[in-house]
């Protein structure tokens, strides 16, 4: 959107959605009106519930059970397609006697123009669908999909369980959604993280629940890990969900590099050739710089820019030192790093497969999140490491060749080689015990 404003392209504009909160900042950016309603203005009334369950596995079956009994038909949104299939199968056998004996003769009878398509998801599919159980995704053929929508609109099927991309816009007679998996993969500079759904997406997908005109009442239901019951986001995400808050819309450039790189990347190719006057002008468009002005600047270091994508580094920089680097061990297993944390210190431990710190807080991160102490550990001994040389690598200008290692310690030179890729940086720190060990760095990619 911010790209079309910058070129001037929209003659007209219409935003529409049912839950954000900043309503009325996203009407000042795209310079339009904005027309309120209000929870009232629904038609159908949706009940909202969030269950803490040990296990989601056990939970979903149970939370639908009663529902599927009583003849109502249900969505359940999971976070990915082999999620999706995992719950249909699973759920087929809980819910096999849900369906009457007239409904599973109908039943059968789609499964078996499911089996005569060629296709190999149709087939699983008719194996789940005597059970009045299907799944839905993107996955799926056009065809596919197109039948097991219509088998879930004749009241032949009690459950479907889907991917979010179903929320956007499918109207379908559903009485009850639940949705199993608050969180999602992200990637992270090739990398996948979990994060936590935001409320707004929630509601969405809860809204699938008692359409107007397809349902007369609805119910949804968001399930949580037991083992999440304290965390302060976790429990922040109920409470919005449970009121029916959608949350504040928050643009992800500034925290995302991969969302800047793109943005950065359409825009040339948008323009054709740009300068860097022309990307600044076109971000001066976006809502992030409408909801926080400030000057452009194409001076940052790379270092700054990496740490910017660990929010616990904020942590550390606003510690004023009391989080800091006491020393570290380079050892072939990897860097074993000492963590200062006020009165207290920890272990972190860098390798080539990832982080860990002996910390409490650290086991409480969802995967892919690293602790303040890992935050400060990574930005540090990368710093110091290739201060003091332990992983040394420059330009012998009088030679033409690439030096590796330590001079001191005996780094070897390969005149007229390229220098290793960055990809072996793990694998040399790792090599190297200390600079006055005597040690040679191993070759590159060994």
């Amino acid at each position: 959107m911010a790209r079309l404003m910058a070129m001037r392209r929209p003659r007209s504009v219409i935003a529409l959605s049912a839950v954000v909160e900043n309503g009325r900042e996203l009407a000042d950016w795209l310079q339009v009106p904005l027309l309120e309603g209000s929870p009232e203005d629904r038609p159908v009334s949706l009940e909202l519930e969030c269950r803490m369950v040990d296990d989601l596995d056990d939970g979903l079956p149970r939370s639908l059970e009663p529902f599927c009994r009583d003849r109502a038909q249900a969505i359940v949104f999971c976070s990915s397609r082999r999620g999706a299939e995992k719950a249909a199968q699973a759920l087929a056998t809980h819910l096999a006697g849900a369906l009457a004996l007239d409904e599973r003769a109908s039943v059968e009878e789609q499964a078996v123009n499911l089996v005569m398509e060629e296709d190999q998801a149709a087939q699983e599919i008719a194996e789940v669908l005597p059970s009045g159980v299907a799944y839905h995704h993107a996955g799926l053929s056009g065809e596919v999909r197109r039948q097991v929508e219509e088998c879930f609109r004749k009241g032949r099927l009690r459950v479907l369980t889907a991917t979010p991309t179903l929320a956007a816009g499918v109207n379908l007679p559903a009485e009850i959604t639940v949705v199993r998996d608050v969180f999602r993969a992200e990637a992270m500079r090739g990398s996948f993280r979990h994060v936590l759904l935001p409320s707004g997406e929630l509601l969405n997908m809860l809204g699938r629940a008692a359409r107007p005109g397809l349902a007369e009442r609805g119910k949804g239901i968001v399930l949580v890990e037991g083992r999440y019951r304290n965390d302060r986001d976790v429990k922040e995400l109920v409470a919005n969900v449970e009121a029916g808050r959608g949350g504040t819309v928050r643009s992800r450039l500034p925290e995302s590099f991969e969302a800047m790189m793109r943005f950065v990347l359409a825009t040339v190719v948008e323009t054709g050739e740009t300068s860097r006057q022309g990307m600044a002008r076109a971000f001066e468009h976006t809502f992030a710089y409408h909801r926080e002005p400030q000057p452009i600047r194409f001076d940052r270091s790379l270092r700054e820019d990496l740490m910017e994508d660990i929010p616990s580094y904020r942590k550390v920089a606003a510690s004023g030192g009391s989080i800091r680097l006491e020393g570290y061990e380079v050892t072939p297993s990897g860097v074993h790093a000492r963590v200062a944390s006020g009165d207290h210190a920890y272990t972190v431990t860098l390798t080539v497969t990832g982080l860990s710190c002996t910390c409490p807080a650290a086991s409480q991160y969802y995967r892919g999140q690293v602790c303040k102490h890992q935050a400060c550990a990574t930005s540090s001994v990368r710093r110091w490491i290739w201060a003091r040389g332990y992983l040394w690598r420059w330009r012998s200008w009088r030679t033409g060749g690439w030096w590796s290692g330590s001079r001191a310690a005996g780094g070897r030179r390969r005149s007229g080689s390229s220098p290793p890729p960055p990809a072996s940086i793990s694998f040399w720190c790792a090599g190297r015990s200390s600079a006055s060990s005597g040690r040679r760095a191993p070759p590159t990619g060994k």
